[in-house]
């Protein structure tokens, strides 16, 4: 039978080897994060990406719809994680609108951007901020400015000045009551138009319209609700995805700064240990976020806790 302490021992002795390369990781870990963060400062990241979400959102990326185009001359593509149903414009319900027709998304990016800013952009600024992707500190942005879950509470009171005065902000009315009932639509819409006089002659009418009203404000944040939902997975994908390029290529440059420093020459860098190296810095990059749980845990088993 095995010697309980020879059997911890060697458990030890792994943990140890493991340990040492694991603290490599966590350090690798925290400079990627530092790198990372402060990238994000200086050039405004979080801003730019809320603003191309939101642009693709509302335009639901439709062949020929600037919203769908990020860069000059950028061909129209799929709205990815923000496409819908390819009817989703005709459920609209513009028979039952204020509009003449289907919602403009610039038009509706616009009167969010008013009501959540209280600054109208100008036609110049809109269009080149729209179809150019351009993106300037402005106090006409200053929506894309703020954390996601603070951008959506100002998107929600837009909404629901929105549902309060469907006229004045058809466009982005239209568009956030895609998804309701038609007859919702219409008596809400009637309701409006009438003011006080429609609906409020009697308890039972009262009460009816106070569903409609609470079925399509549902319905309405379900829609930001979603939205938001989404959009914050692809921003933490996409900082995952850069923590592991970024520390990868860091482990690789290091890797090759210490043959270098014990004298390896270039011709005994062959292709098979290159192609080693960077599978361990595709491995380390992977795991260099999750290092720092690595060491706590393998200290614990160091020290017998």
């Amino acid at each position: 039978m095995a010697d309980p302490l020879a059997v911890q021992a060697t458990f030890e002795s792994i943990a140890n080897f493991i340990l040492k390369y694991a603290i490599t990781l966590a350090a690798l870990g925290a400079l990627t994060v530092g790198l990372i963060e402060a990238y994000k400062k200086l050039f405004d990241t979080l801003a730019k990406f809320q603003r191309r979400a939101l642009v693709r959102w509302l335009g639901e990326g439709a062949a020929g719809d600037w919203a769908a185009q990020d860069k000059p001359g950028a061909p129209p593509r799929p709205g990815g994680h923000y496409a819908v149903s390819p009817n989703a414009r005709a459920l609209a319900h513009t028979d039952v609108q204020v509009l003449p027709g289907p919602y403009d998304s610039a038009k509706a990016y616009a009167e969010l951007l008013h009501l959540t800013t209280g600054v109208w952009p100008d036609e110049r600024s809109l269009l080149d901020f729209g179809k150019q992707g351009l993106f300037h500190r402005n106090v006409s942005f200053a929506l894309f400015e703020l954390e996601l879950a603070k951008m959506m509470a100002q998107i929600q009171e837009a909404a629901d000045a929105a549902l309060n005065n469907p006229t004045r902000y058809g466009h982005w009315f239209q568009f956030l009551t895609r998804g309701c009932a038609r007859d919702d639509v219409s008596r809400w819409l009637e309701a409006m138009a009438a003011g006080s006089t429609l609906g409020m002659d009697g308890e039972v009418q009262r009460q009816d319209l106070a569903e409609v009203y609470a079925r399509i404000r549902l319905l309405m944040r379900r829609q930001l609700d979603s939205f938001q939902t989404i959009t914050s997975y692809r921003w933490r994908e996409w900082n995952q995805l850069w923590a592991w390029g970024i520390g990868a290529a860091l482990l690789l440059l290091a890797q090759l700064i210490q043959a270098v420093q014990v004298g390896v020459a270039a011709q005994d860098l062959t292709p098979f240990r290159l192609a080693t190296m960077v599978v361990f810095s595709l491995a380390g990059g992977l795991l260099a976020p999750i290092a720092k749980d690595l060491v706590d845990a393998l200290a614990k088993v160091k020290s017998g806790g």
